[in-house]
């Protein structure tokens, strides 16, 4: 934590406070016999999340991964759909995130003028994953932006990318549908690294002398606004936040999240 006054003179100051974390858990060891670990959550999604002995905490492990080739091209079979594992060895093997940040931080830069104050709160995140059930859900139907590609100057025909077996290129034409059906949760793993406008004030403190005639002593008004915007973000139109419920496991998924509430309020603060 830092904080500090960058300017200091009799009518104008500078504050800037910055809060910053920095944390790596991993996992030394599990109990005898155990090689894996999952955090509780909804058996519902086609993700889980937990770890290995050996490893970091809060990996992403996909219920199905894409068969690849020795050169990491995935692997199409002879209808022109990718080919697939459910074997849990392929999948714990092959994480496909971790919800782990490299660096949490917030920035509080203040300003005062002649009894005039701005002050701003800047919520980040750098690193970490997070899986947008949400999307795949819309894209599933056909309803989310990426589905605007539908392979209109093809006769609406599309091709997997990928490779047969025998490492030749897949050329199958297949339908939007079976396309965009049979995309898996790696496709929709997205960085979960933000910069989000927090919080917003602005306040006016009455001068003394302007309240000599009046019971008061002190007086300040303040326009207050929090959740503005996100200033960035990574996933398509859903918040990076995640979190449907209060378990860890849900830190690793966007899943029909109500979006934060843009609050605007005044305040009045008497001194007597």
């Amino acid at each position: 934590m830092l904080y500090s006054t960058i300017v200091d003179t009799k009518d104008f100051t500078f504050d800037l406070n910055v809060n910053m974390a920095h944390n790596v858990s991993m996992v030394k060891e599990l109990a005898e016999g155990v090689d894996y670990l999952f955090f509780d959550g909804d058996s519902g999604f086609p993700i889980k999340v937990g770890t290995r002995a050996g490893h970091k905490l809060g990996e992403i492990y996909a219920s199905e991964v894409y068969m690849r080739d020795e050169n990491g091209y995935i692997l199409v079979g002879a209808n022109g759909l990718p080919m697939r594992s459910r074997k849990l060895s392929d999948c714990l093997a092959n994480p496909i995130g971790n919800i782990q940040p490299k660096l949490t931080m917030s920035v509080s830069p203040s300003f005062t003028y002649k009894g005039i104050s701005l002050s701003a709160m800047f919520d980040m995140r750098f690193g970490g994953d997070i899986y947008s059930y949400s999307e795949a859900l819309a894209t599933g139907s056909g309803l989310a932006k990426r589905t605007e590609n539908r392979g209109e100057d093809n006769n609406y025909m599309m091709i997997f990318p990928g490779v047969h077996t025998d490492g030749t290129p897949n050329t199958t034409q297949i339908t939007a549908s079976n396309y965009y059906g049979n995309l898996l949760p790696e496709d929709f793993l997205y960085d979960a690294s933000f910069i989000k406008l927090k919080e917003l004030s602005l306040g006016y403190s009455f001068p003394s002398k302007m309240l000599k005639k009046t019971p008061l002593t002190a007086l300040n008004v303040s326009f207050v606004a929090r959740n503005l915007c996100y200033l960035l973000k990574h996933t398509p139109g859903t918040s990076p936040e995640g979190g449907y419920d209060t378990t860890m496991f849900s830190q690793a998924i966007d899943f029909a999240a109500i979006p934060f509430t843009r609050t605007f309020g005044f305040s009045v603060s008497l001194d007597f």
